[in-house]
């Protein structure tokens, strides 16, 4: 289960997608601190709500100098996506230093890890103590992300939160590069050709994952099983094309054909 959560998440953002119909509800402004979230000067608070509720903890931490609309829009719908499944602790970029002294060791190596990026903003679960990584979102799949998708991914956290131990994930170091997947000794049938194959004429499609959820995105690119689409709003998505449909994968492979 080392990328169980992390893996599920980013197929879920991209699965999901960015609708804009749903983005122009307008959402509830945060709470402020002890006021149903909590912060850096109240972390061993959140902790205690946390062990109490018998709920994960959960970290965003953003720019608080950010003027971008769809980025403050992208951080409201991650926290209402998850907040009735775990204790929210919100954290300003400002305040990081100040956290060092004040979050568990466990949680700081979280939020620097490389899955969890440099970029702002970011998301990392930890259980009800802050001691084992459950889950981490990185700045491009929380804006890639759609409400449903914050929801169904605050639900498995809970869940994980249940058995820590047995659900903890393993993350890399600042400064290290996630491990690549294993190379299958050879291709199994349905999947992506070896790469890279940038692909010719690229155009918006339907993709389906395996569990049938489609969203609208152009394959821009593939290399060995690892495929990059463009969302809707021009922002980039590596994939791994054993997450996607049968149909899917097939489509992948007719698109290398053609390109190559």
């Amino acid at each position: 289960m080392k990328y169980a959560y992390a893996t599920t998440l980013l197929l879920l953002a991209a699965t999901c997608g960015v609708q804009a119909a749903k983005d122009d509800e307008k959402l509830p402004a945060i709470p402020g601190d002890g006021k149903g979230r909590y912060g850096v000067y109240t972390f061993a608070d959140a902790k205690a709500e946390a062990t109490k509720r018998k709920k994960p903890i959960a970290m965003i931490v953003q720019n608080d100098r950010t003027e971008e609309a769809a980025e403050k829009n992208a951080i409201l719908k991650a926290y209402w996506g998850i907040e009735k499944d775990a204790t929210m602790v919100m954290v300003t970029s400002r305040l990081m230093v100040e956290a060092k002294s004040r979050f568990t060791p466990e949680s700081l190596e979280a939020l620097s890890s490389a899955e969890a990026g440099k970029a702002l903003p970011r998301l990392v679960v930890m259980n009800s103590d802050a001691t084992v990584p459950l889950g981490v979102m990185s700045a491009e799949q929380i804006m890639a992300a759609d409400e449903k998708a914050f929801k169904e991914f605050g639900k498995k956290m809970e869940d994980a939160n249940k058995n820590p131990s047995g659900s903890k994930i393993t993350l890399t170091p600042t400064g290290a590069k996630p491990a690549a997947p294993a190379t299958p000794a050879a291709t199994a049938p349905g999947a992506a050709p070896a790469g890279p194959v940038a692909i010719k004429d690229p155009k918006a499609e339907s993709w389906t994952n395996a569990e049938g959820r489609a969203v609208q995105m152009t394959l821009v690119s593939v290399n060995g099983t690892e495929a990059t689409f463009k969302l809707a709003d021009g922002r980039s998505l590596p994939l791994d094309v054993s997450k996607l449909s049968d149909a899917s994968k097939k489509r992948v492979e007719e698109l290398v054909a053609a390109s190559k």
